[in-house]
């Protein structure tokens, strides 16, 4: 043989053993893609548009008329997000953490103002419609926590209402992420997208 030849026999192996891999690649990423689809579908409930007796009683009277439900996304492994309008010019999100025993909510919550992202190697479910912000959640099992990790990535951060089980805040930003110590994964992460952040 000459070496022209056996240079094309080598080139087309080659080309060959590429295309095996690439498709290799594809059916495994396909699989793979599938397994977490599956998965969040498995612990997702169907989507609710009606205000619980407890998220409404959260809300003073004189003003319950003027929230509409957007959507309540329900889950066979954690409580129930729900995504409300006021007045049809702000979002309010409402979401019960379970702890593990009566805490003031002054003394397990720790602030900071830092820019994060949702954590890699996990699943995470993006629920958000005509809304202005995305936000994620984690599937699977949220447990009762003893501490809160809440990062803004903003400005202006002012104080609604403190006290020991509610705590509100109003700030001009980028992204909030919660999650329930220093070395787990984020839990809630809110994304404002540029055209809307401040």
């Amino acid at each position: 043989m000459q070496k022209n030849e056996v240079k094309a026999i080598r080139k087309k192996t080659f080309k060959s053993l590429g295309i095996i891999l690439l498709i290799v690649l594809i059916v495994f990423l396909f699989f793979a893609i599938r397994e977490t689809n599956k998965a969040g579908e498995e612990e997702t409930l169907p989507l609710t548009y009606s205000f619980t007796s407890e998220d409404s009683s959260l809300i003073a009277t004189k003003y319950r008329n003027r929230i509409d439900v957007v959507e309540v996304n329900n889950s066979k492994l954690r409580n129930s997000i729900a995504t409300l309008r006021f007045d049809n010019s702000f979002n309010i999100i409402i979401y019960k953490i379970n702890t593990e025993k009566e805490f003031s909510m002054q003394r397990i919550l720790h602030i900071e103002n830092t820019r994060t992202h949702i954590s890699n190697g996990y699943v995470y479910t993006l629920i958000g419609r005509d809304i202005i912000y995305n936000l994620w959640y984690k599937n699977g099992i949220t447990k009762p926590i003893q501490t809160i990790f809440l990062s803004y990535s903003g400005d202006s951060l002012q104080t609604g209402v403190m006290n020991d089980s509610i705590v509100s805040y109003h700030l001009l930003g980028k992204n909030v992420s919660v999650k329930y110590s220093q070395d787990e994964p984020v839990d809630l992460f809110i994304l404002i997208p540029i055209r809307f952040a401040h």
